[in-house]
C-alpha cells in the first residue's frame, strides 16, 4: 500500500477529510444550537397574539373609560343648561328685582348708543334664536322667469 498524500488526504472539493476539523470552524451551530435557535423563533412567535391581545384589552378599557367621561360631561352640561333657562326666566328676574327693592319704571328714557354691542352669545344655541338665513346665491337662469310668470 502506498502512504496517503496531502492531495488524497482532502476531499474531492478541497474540504478536510475528517469530520473533527469541519467542527472546529469557527461560527458554525451545532445540532444543540440550532435547536436553541429554532426554539426561541417559536417561543417569541408564541408570545406575539399574547401581546397582541393584550394591547387590544388595554385599548378597549380606554375606550370604555372615555365614554363614560362623554356621557359624565353630557349629563354636567345638560345640567347647566337647565340652570341657565331656569335663572333667566323672566318670571325670578322679577321677583328677585322687587327682594332688591327695585320697580317698574314709569316713563322709559332711551338712549343711542354709537358704540359696537358684545361679542358672541354664551348661552346654549337652543335659547338663542336661529341665525337669518340668505337665498341662495346661485339660482339658475330659469329660476327667475318661473318667478316673473307665475300667476299665483
Amino acid at each position: 500500500m502506498r502512504p496517503l498524500t496531502k492531495a488524497a488526504s482532502l476531499g474531492a472539493i478541497g474540504r478536510p477529510a475528517s469530520r473533527e476539523r469541519a467542527r472546529a470552524v469557527p461560527g458554525s451551530l451545532g445540532t444543540a444550537g440550532r435547536f436553541a435557535l429554532l426554539a426561541s423563533v417559536l417561543g417569541l412567535a408564541a408570545l406575539l397574539p399574547v401581546i397582541q391581545s393584550s394591547s387590544v384589552t388595554t385599548a378597549g378599557y380606554r375606550v370604555r373609560q372615555l365614554q363614560q367621561e362623554n356621557a359624565r360631561q353630557e349629563a354636567e352640561v345638560a345640567a347647566l343648561e337647565a340652570e341657565v333657562a331656569r335663572l333667566s326666566s323672566r318670571e325670578r328676574i322679577e321677583q328677585r328685582a322687587r327682594d332688591l327693592g327695585m320697580v317698574p319704571v314709569q316713563d322709559p328714557l332711551y338712549i343711542e348708543v354709537d358704540a359696537p354691542g358684545p361679542g358672541a352669545l354664551h348661552v346654549p344655541r337652543r335659547y338663542t334664536p336661529p341665525p337669518p338665513t340668505a337665498e341662495p346665491a346661485d339660482r339658475s337662469w330659469w329660476e327667475p322667469l318661473l318667478d316673473a310668470v307665475r300667476f299665483w
